[in-house]
């Protein structure tokens, strides 16, 4: 098969040095086809390339080049396709399934040893700016504008040690870091804060949206909270509780006017269950063996919460939120000593190979699905849960900047 362009698909000039394949590259086609044709970012290109190596006739060539369906062309070029190209793109399409199936562990959480490879894999940048995975949603009105080479500030909130009854949280220092490389690699400012009271993370959210009032130049802020939780509150290392919304509320339009019409999003990992049952032994008493520990309260705790003020703004001061959590409403959240929390690993392994090509909702739901595989050694088990208020499409755009590119 004659050597193909960078620009056909970013790893096809390694696939293509792959030897013969005994596999049923057909099925996979099939399953694929999709993800296939958005990989061919210049059709018109590889069109021309099997021109002058005769695989394509003229009809077949001019086929591809009609013009006012660009769009629609990298369809025409498969579909034009002989049997002769078909076997020569089997090893692509094989990789595309393989891509997919390390990118989506059979079984949550994964491994180590899948973990390891993850955690080894860069981000997946965009590379060509003509590419059909990007030119058609960036710089239109419908999606935010994320572009800046860098594009907010991401605010980790990292409880680990808890002065009091509740269990400490260690395996939560994974996910922390592992959160901090994946948002750096998504051109974001990462601050993290360790071992927080509950006064002090309103204290340190509210200063730091002030602060992006100063700045005034960011497209996108993110919070990430991980501690021990009940119901709709997280705790502090005080075991005191916090309203998650007296925490979101420091970056409402109001309060952060910088931010408005820009879109703010909140991962929660911590249990949100209101039983009092639910206690996590302490360590002394578990196994040594791998097992999943539950990001649950010991006991309620009641203090009073102050209501934050009615926003004057003009939007609703819910607008442009979208909050994720590790697990409904009522239920429980958990963490893998080994590999860390299942919702926010879910975060790390999807948005590090997908916020390339896809939409944040679109993201979540393959962490959904992740999430949902997961089951504990008594068989228990949850899913997240999204609440989005945004009001335009939201794509990372990972490894593009500044000026909207033309296609044509």
């Amino acid at each position: 098969m004659p050597k193909m362009p960078a620009t056909f698909y970013t790893p096809f000039t390694y696939i293509v040095k792959l030897s013969k394949m005994s596999c049923d590259w057909k099925t996979a086609y099939k399953k694929n086809r999709v993800k296939i044709v958005k990989g061919l970012a210049n059709p018109d290109e590889v069109a021309g390339l099997l021109f002058q190596s005769e695989i394509f006739n003229d009809e077949m060539h001019e086929t591809v080049k009609v013009k006012n369906e660009k769009d629609f062309r990298p369809f025409k070029l498969l579909d034009t396709s002989n049997k002769e190209l078909a076997k020569g793109l089997a090893p692509y399409v094989l990789a595309v399934e393989e891509g997919d199936n390390k990118t989506e562990p059979k079984e949550w959480p994964p491994s180590v040893d899948q973990e390891k490879v993850m955690l080894n894999d860069p981000v997946i940048k965009i590379k060509d700016t003509k590419s059909p995975l990007f030119i058609h949603e960036y710089g239109q009105e419908y999606v935010y504008t994320i572009q800046s080479e860098r594009r907010g500030k991401v605010f980790i909130i990292n409880n680990v040690n808890f002065k009091g009854p509740m269990q400490d949280r260690p395996a939560s220092i994974m996910d922390a870091e592992n959160l901090t490389k994946l948002f750096e690699e998504l051109h974001f400012t990462v601050l993290r804060k360790d071992d927080l009271t509950s006064q002090d993370m309103k204290s340190f959210l509210c200063e730091e949206a002030k602060q992006l009032d100063k700045e005034n130049c960011a497209e996108c802020a993110i919070l990430i909270i991980m501690s021990h939780g009940s119901g709709t509150k997280v705790y502090g290392v005080d075991c005191l509780p916090v309203e998650l919304k007296s925490l979101t509320d420091c970056f409402s339009s109001e309060n952060c006017k910088s931010l408005h019409g820009k879109p703010r999003l909140v991962f929660v990992q911590a249990c949100r269950s209101y039983d009092k049952s639910d206690v996590t032994e302490k360590f002394k008493q578990m196994t040594t063996e791998p097992h999943d520990e539950m990001d649950a309260e010991p006991s309620k705790i009641e203090v009073k919460e102050n209501k934050s003020p009615k926003c004057t703004f003009p939007d609703h001061p819910s607008a442009d939120f979208l909050i994720a959590y590790a697990t409904p409403e009522g239920t429980k959240a958990w963490l893998h000593n080994d590999v860390g929390s299942w919702f926010m690993n879910a975060i790390v392994w999807t948005f590090k190979y997908h916020a390339h090509e896809e939409e944040l909702h679109h993201l979540l739901i393959r962490v959904n699905r992740l999430v949902g595989k997961g089951s504990t050694l008594k068989k228990e088990m949850t899913v997240a849960e999204v609440k989005s208020n945004l009001r335009k499409k939201f794509f990372f755009f990972p490894g593009i900047h500044s000026k909207i590119p033309t296609l044509f």
